[in-house]
């Protein structure tokens, strides 16, 4: 095998490669130069139901040495040195292009197979999936690889290469690695990842009501609880079963319904505290202060207790599928949501001291 690579040194002549991926642009296949190397890897669908992938996979190798033979390819989708499915083994004997010309030899390899994704379904509405094929190729390693990954439509998800590379495809020894991700069209995950930002603007919101208008307050906060309850049943019939905990959007309700329902208890110790200050006949602007302390604290420790051991535990489950992305903007907004209704209490308090007097008193 040795004597045969040895054999088997050559270089290319054309456009150079990338330095880090030893890539070329898939219309460089067919030029002049030998020996070639050509892959074409293409996306035909994804079926949510098992995060698998129907891939089909071009590969053409062609010398100029007079070597020929049957020569096998060998594909696998692994991750961390876990294999997804069994690996497939493709074998394909030498044809001659130029029949006057037995010295030029050629290896057409061409499969269609369903792969299975790594991933996640406890990220939803983040969830993304993993593919990062192995391919063994014959002979040697090629010095440049003309190559080119594209998909078919993917109705609700886009298949793309990972972010922190600039190319799907690294050649690594006598082996081309194909890394790529599918993650889902932002119409499709825009309405649940929204969801619970709009239904935490409106118990912040709510807060704005006065302490005698308890009962409108009671009143949205419990039709909050109802519709996440609703929703939450709803969403978990038509997800995937789970491995290891809910999803990241059931969580987020979760903890919405938790937060409902502590505000919900708050509205009335906030009532009850202002008709006590209110019979001692407290100023209107204490009793104000008094009740945004109330408020201040009680959203305080809903975001330290409720919001962040979410956010953190699943920032750890992040570090063994790190190419999971969860903007960091829908987090901060989770934070910072809560208190628009106490920072909007806060100027209509100092600034509207006259117009509020009567609601108080």
């Amino acid at each position: 095998m040795g004597l045969l690579l040895l054999t088997l040194v050559t270089s290319f002549v054309g456009v150079v490669a990338d330095p880090v991926t030893g890539v070329v642009p898939f219309s460089d296949c067919y030029d002049n130069g030998l020996p070639r190397y050509c892959m074409h890897i293409r996306v035909e669908d994804f079926r949510e139901s098992d995060h698998s992938a129907n891939i089909s996979i071009y590969f053409n190798l062609r010398l100029d040495n007079g070597i020929s033979g049957m020569y096998s390819l060998d594909i696998q989708n692994s991750h961390n040195n876990i294999l997804s499915d069994l690996p497939v083994y493709l074998q394909q004997n030498s044809t001659y292009p130029i029949a006057s010309n037995h010295s030029i030899t050629d290896w057409l390899f061409s499969n269609t197979t369903r792969i299975h994704a790594f991933g996640a379904v406890e990220f939803y509405p983040y969830d993304s999936w993993l593919f990062n094929l192995t391919i063994y190729t014959p002979l040697f390693p090629p010095s440049r690889l003309a190559a080119e990954f594209d998909t078919a439509p993917l109705p609700g998800w886009i298949a793309q290469c990972l972010p922190s590379t600039s190319s799907c495809f690294t050649i690594s020894a006598n082996t081309v690695v194909v890394s790529f991700v599918v993650n889902r069209a932002d119409w499709q995950s825009l309405p649940v990842r929204a969801l619970p930002l709009v239904l935490l603007f409106v118990l912040s919101v709510s807060m704005i009501e006065m302490p005698r208008a308890v009962t409108d307050k009671v009143t949205i906060i419990t039709s909050v609880i109802v519709f996440v309850a609703l929703f939450l049943f709803n969403l978990s019939g038509n997800l995937p079963p789970r491995t290891f905990a809910s999803t990241y959007a059931e969580s987020l309700l979760f903890d919405i319904l938790l937060i409902a329902s502590v505000l919900l208890v708050e509205a009335i110790i906030e009532a009850r505290v202002n008709l006590i200050y209110e019979l001692r006949q407290t100023d209107f602007f204490v009793r104000g202060c008094i009740r945004t302390s109330i408020q201040l604290l009680t959203m305080s420790l809903i975001v330290v207790i409720i919001l962040w051991p979410h956010y953190f535990a699943y920032q750890g489950y992040l570090n063994e599928f790190n190419w999971v992305n969860i903007p960091i903007a829908d987090s901060l907004l989770c934070f910072i949501i809560p208190f628009i209704g106490i920072i909007v209490d806060l100027l209509l308090l100092w600034f509207g001291r006259d117009a509020l007097r009567g609601r108080y008193e």
